[in-house]
């Protein structure tokens, strides 16, 4: 079955997943040609490879801690925290804690939500 994506005007919540957040995966909330918001959810320890995509990006930690890697940085997130990178930056993503993000491809945004390397569920 197809998931269901955010209709233009429809409302979802964007906050915090709480105490769901140690059983809920990665998920897609909008994909439309120009652009894609994705919910990315990793486990403690996770890891995403170096990869890039083609519209510019925007990465927002909305719970726990991560280390998001891009050219020329390091960067420490905590929630509230955002960043971006351009359209093709390579960029890394490593799950200090429990986390979850809003991720945002303008442009060309028909990509996959990454999956991690190496997901420890402990």
């Amino acid at each position: 079955m197809a998931l269901k994506h955010l209709a233009p005007g429809e409302l979802a919540h964007a906050g915090p997943l709480g105490n769901a957040l140690p059983t809920t995966r990665t998920f897609t909330l909008v994909r439309t040609d120009d652009l894609q918001i994705f919910r990315l959810v990793l486990r403690a320890g996770a890891d995403l490879a170096e990869h890039a995509v083609p519209g510019a990006m925007v990465f927002q930690c909305v719970e726990g801690e991560v280390i998001f890697r891009a050219p020329g940085c390091e960067l420490h997130m905590h929630a509230g925290d955002l960043t971006h990178i351009g359209a093709g930056a390579p960029h890394s993503v490593h799950a200090v804690t429990d986390m979850s993000a809003l991720v945002t491809v303008l442009g060309h945004a028909t990509v996959r939500p990454p999956v991690p390397l190496k997901e420890n569920n402990t």
